[in-house]
């Protein structure tokens, strides 16, 4: 687990302090030019793109949010079976078992 936070935390720092380093990226052609201008196409094509990048990052995290809530039901309703009735029920289990392997 520190191994793990060590890692996330050295790539944090890297990140940190190569930003100021690296260039800004250059746009395409037609979006640089159409910056220069005070024209409100080049924010249409802006929203355009941060709309179809967080479609999918939504439906990815309802996905795993939904498959997160479905394991933690699962799980509490494990913790929530009677002993006793885990344990009448592998008896059943066990001598079926038996029966089937006397047949």
């Amino acid at each position: 687990m520190f191994r793990k936070l060590s890692f996330i935390g050295l790539f944090v720092l890297a990140a940190l302090f190569a930003g100021p380093v690296v260039e800004s990226a250059q746009a395409c052609p037609n979006c640089k030019e159409g910056i220069k201008t005070d024209n409100q196409m080049p924010r249409a094509y802006q929203y355009s793109i941060i709309f179809m990048l967080t479609v999918p990052a939504t439906i990815f995290t309802g996905f795993s949010y939904t498959f997160y809530r479905l394991s933690q039901q699962n799980a509490a309703k494990q913790q929530s079976l009677d002993p006793e009735v885990l344990a009448q029920y592998d008896e059943r289990v066990i001598t079926a078992l038996k029966q089937n392997d006397q047949e």
